[in-house]
């Protein structure tokens, strides 16, 4: 199974910047400007990772929860860090028919569960720990733990975007856009863009209007050197084995690939 990332601008990926795709999905992206190997360290230090795989790109791993991957592009400055989704188990229909019909007072589809008679069922076992998505406070204590800038990124199917950027642990600037309500902004770094959001305000076509403001935020990442892939938001399950891979590209493209997560 290839990695998460489709590769659909048509400039080398070395080159890329901005927004990959104007695709969108659901998905939060944290971007460091860092290597690899200090940005590994410090989410492994301030997520308390007990996992960390180094150089997985063409390996086999297996997924685990909290599944984490931290990688970067060939001459690119910014590493990215990923969660995909991470489910206990996948179960189909006719499993769940068949040989789990012993567990049919117990499991209403899809998977509702009483939290009493969850550990009966050890397809539906719960992590040790409650699971975390990237927050923005990741990014803050990325940004000031290495002294760099950070980004915070998060996508919700084009019903809104959102990105922060911080630099040694404060923060500088601040978009959010969702879809009928004002756009909130603000900035310690460029005053003079202020009436961009102005304007993309007074914009009543919808679909222009976040046509506008997804402009917006691939102009930012341009003007930060950063790059934000169009990724495919696939559900892996715990214990499932997974290729780190992307479709379609080079190895050469991605100077290097770390797992993190908790086990």
């Amino acid at each position: 199974m290839a990695l998460f990332i489709n590769h659909w601008i048509k400039c080398p990926l070395e080159q890329a910047r901005g927004l990959g795709s104007c695709r969108t999905g659901v998905y939060i992206l944290v971007l460091v400007k860092a290597p690899v190997e200090e940005t590994a360290q410090a989410l492994s230090t301030t997520r308390g990772m007990n996992v960390w795989e180094k150089n997985v790109y063409g390996q086999e791993i297996k997924i685990l929860y909290e599944s984490t991957f931290v990688l970067r592009f060939w001459r690119h400055s910014w590493s990215m860090i990923y969660m995909p989704s991470v489910i206990a188990s996948r179960i189909d229909e006719n499993r769940r028919v068949g040989d789990l019909s012993k567990y049919r007072s117990l499991v209403r589809p899809p998977y509702v569960t009483e939290p009493q008679q969850l550990e009966e069922i050890p397809e539906l076992a719960k992590p040790k720990r409650k699971f975390n998505v990237l927050q923005d406070q990741d990014t803050l204590e990325l940004s000031k733990l290495l002294n760099t800038h950070a980004i915070y990124y998060w996508d919700s199917d084009g019903e809104f975007i959102e990105y922060q950027l911080y630099s040694n642990g404060a923060l500088q600037e601040k978009f959010f856009y969702e879809v009928g309500f004002p756009i909130q902004f603000q900035s310690e770094l460029r005053r003079s863009n202020f009436h961009r959001i102005r304007d993309i305000r007074k914009i009543r076509d919808r679909e222009i209007r976040d046509r506008t403001a997804f402009s917006f935020m691939d102009e930012f990442l341009k003007q930060q050197d950063a790059y934000i892939p169009d990724l495919a938001v696939v559900e892996h399950v715990v214990n499932e084995d997974l290729v780190v891979e992307v479709k379609d590209l080079a190895p050469d493209g991605i100077e290097r690939v770390d797992y993190l997560a908790f086990q």
